[in-house]
């Protein structure tokens, strides 16, 4: 079993509307053409998070459509905090205007649950 048929998706986007068009082109122009997002559990936001997975990667696309969100502070903070040394997602790539960030997925395992089992 491949790593996408792992965590197949419960929910599957089809490129129909601008926004699903444009997350489309954002992908292939990035490497994950002809990928199939799963959306991820989102957050009281406009934000949203898709896990993009193949044979040997895996990575979250957040959708941040403008003008409601602006991805550029979550940009800063991510330096910010890998400058620092913590632990944050890397940004593997980023289309401002539109709002979309392609970073590392660190995966679904709790910290909490995590940090108990040690």
């Amino acid at each position: 079993m491949t790593l996408a048929e792992a965590i197949a998706p419960a929910v599957q986007l089809a490129p129909t509307g601008p926004r699903e068009r444009a997350m489309a082109e954002f992908l292939a122009a990035h490497g994950w053409g002809g990928s199939t997002p799963a959306r991820l559990a989102g957050d009281a936001s406009f934000r949203g998070y898709h896990r993009l997975a193949d044979a040997t990667r895996c990575a979250v696309l957040m959708d941040a459509p403008p003008p409601q969100e602006d991805v550029r502070p979550y940009i800063k903070v991510v330096a910010i905090l890998r400058g620092l040394g913590f632990s944050a997602p890397e940004i593997y790539a980023q289309d401002r205007e539109r709002g979309f960030l392609l970073i590392e997925d660190f995966g679904d395992a709790l910290w909490y649950a995590h940090v108990r089992l040690r």
